[in-house]
């Protein structure tokens, strides 16, 4: 973010920009102050603010570190994957695109399957369930010192659309779960539908690099708002793409 903020000529947008992210991250911080005291989510950021930088990289081993860094912090980018590689298929060099899969398979290999999964294979799953195992005590804890809400004070916390769906639908906890679940999977996948028939519709007059950014940020966009266990914290991601997304306008771009 420095770097592109420290790109821009003009003295007024530097400020606008920097003002744009204490104020973001300060409404954010505001009600939960441990999000920027105790929380690592800044980790996770920071993969995710290389991936939006490696999307105007032509570089490819740069461009599968932000994937392979991704993959590892957020299964959820998982379902956007195969969008960036249709796009970035039809906008770089063929070779490209291979050079892209194979890195990101080895740093997958290297990093995560040979020194877990050869152990217990089903790790990736078990992961699952346990959060799933977890999210139900989330849902339906209401915390003594919280009584007087009287809703589950993690769903209270995030600004997705659990809380929704716990206070105006009928049925179990796990009924409600696994809905909010699957109409997170369901309308990831229509973004992911959409957009590539936008990009094969409009791709001689698309920028390859901008559209990506654009379907990224949507897609953190939905992901994160059917999240089923809204920690605050997990939205320092989207956050911190939307503010990179701003810089990449045009507007802030430097002049050539």
């Amino acid at each position: 973010i420095i770097y592109q903020t420290y790109s821009i000529k003009d003295l007024i947008k530097n400020l606008l920009i920097l003002s744009l992210i204490f104020f973001l991250f300060y409404g954010l911080s505001t009600e939960n102050y441990a999000i920027l005291t105790n929380s690592v989510e800044f980790i996770d950021v920071a993969f995710y603010l290389f991936l939006a930088w490696a999307i105007f990289i032509r570089n490819s081993f740069v461009v599968a570190l932000g994937l392979l860094g991704t993959i590892l912090t957020r299964y959820g980018i998982l379902i956007w994957i195969p969008l960036y590689a249709f796009i970035y298929y039809f906008t770089n060099p063929k070779n490209k695109t291979f050079q892209v899969i194979l890195f990101t398979l080895v740093g997958l290999l290297v990093f995560y399957i040979l020194p877990f999964m050869t152990r217990e294979p089903n790790l990736f799953f078990k992961g699952v369930d346990n959060y799933n195992q977890m999210a139900v005590g989330q849902w339906e804890n209401v915390p003594d010192w919280f009584k007087h809400v009287n809703k589950p004070y993690t769903l209270t916390q995030g600004p997705g659309l659990a809380i929704f769906i716990n206070d105006y639908l009928g049925g179990s906890t796990l009924f409600k779960i696994n809905l909010i679940q699957k109409l997170q999977i369901l309308f990831c996948l229509l973004w992911i539908i959409i957009s590539g028939l936008l990009f094969w519709k409009k791709r001689k007059s698309l920028q390859g690099s901008y559209f990506l950014l654009f379907t990224l940020k949507v897609y953190l966009c939905i992901f994160y708002s059917f999240i089923f266990v809204p920690y605050s914290y997990l939205f320092m991601v989207p956050l911190g793409c939307s503010i990179f997304a701003l810089i990449k306008l045009p507007l802030f771009q430097k002049d050539e």
